[in-house]
């Protein structure tokens, strides 16, 4: 679909809601597991084959690599990981996008494969409260071998159609950035892929490319008023 608006999946007279993928979309760092092992020196790409052809879910995915950190560096303090993904930067107009999204009455959501610890300070800073991500366990300050995995990156749909499923929204938006988002992509009345990964395409929404945030914005509210015309 290119230059029209697909037909709408349903229609509610709840609150329109925008899901975003945090890691590459909300933040300018691709992933956040992987801002940690390069600071921590190690190589998941092992762990990574296996959990791509199945071989593994994504809890064991998400266990192995907590246990390359803990082996790497012997133990591991909750405020290690902290101290780092607090390196990591917004993507440029993140706050003033989700803010004006937030002042036209739509409902923001964070979906993200990505870690909690980032998802909730991202959330803070953009006003985002509804935060989904994949939580490490810890005990005493220390982290612990293992995590809850909350959101699958390959299975977003799953955490979408049971907001979607709550709030009955009167449409649906999700914004990502590759492949991994195209579950997601599938379960929304509109969808848009903000700076794709190379020979990705969204086959079923908008491609956009920017270097700044509020025009993800611009888009969505052109949605919303395309949307109203058709209506």
């Amino acid at each position: 679909m290119k230059g029209e608006l697909p037909s709408s999946l349903g229609h509610t007279e709840h609150t329109p809601i925008v899901f975003f993928d945090m890691d590459g979309v909300l933040t300018v760092e691709k992933s956040s597991w992987n801002y940690v092992h390069s600071k921590f020196g190690v190589d998941n790409d092992f762990n990574y084959s296996l959990f791509r052809t199945g071989k593994i879910d994504y809890h064991e995915f998400m266990r192995r690599d907590i246990n390359l950190w803990i082996q790497e560096m012997g133990e591991v303090k909750v405020s290690q990981i902290r101290e780092i993904l607090d390196e990591i930067e917004l993507f440029p107009g993140a706050v003033e996008a989700t803010q004006t999204l937030s002042a036209e009455g739509f409902h923001l959501v964070i979906v993200s494969g990505g870690l909690m610890w980032l998802a909730e300070r991202v959330g803070k800073l953009t006003g985002i409260s509804d935060i989904y991500a994949n939580v490490i366990l810890s005990l005493g300050g220390m982290v612990l071998p293992d995590g809850r995995a909350l959101v699958d990156p390959k299975r977003k749909d799953i955490v979408v159609n049971n907001v979607i499923n709550t709030y009955k929204p009167d449409y649906s938006i999700s914004v990502g950035d590759s492949p991994d988002d195209e579950k997601m992509f599938m379960v929304t009345d509109y969808s848009i892929s903000m700076n794709n990964e190379p020979g990705f395409i969204n086959a079923r929404g908008f491609d956009l490319k920017t270097d700044n945030l509020q025009s993800c914005a611009d888009l969505i509210l052109g949605i919303r008023d395309q949307r109203n015309e058709i209506t």
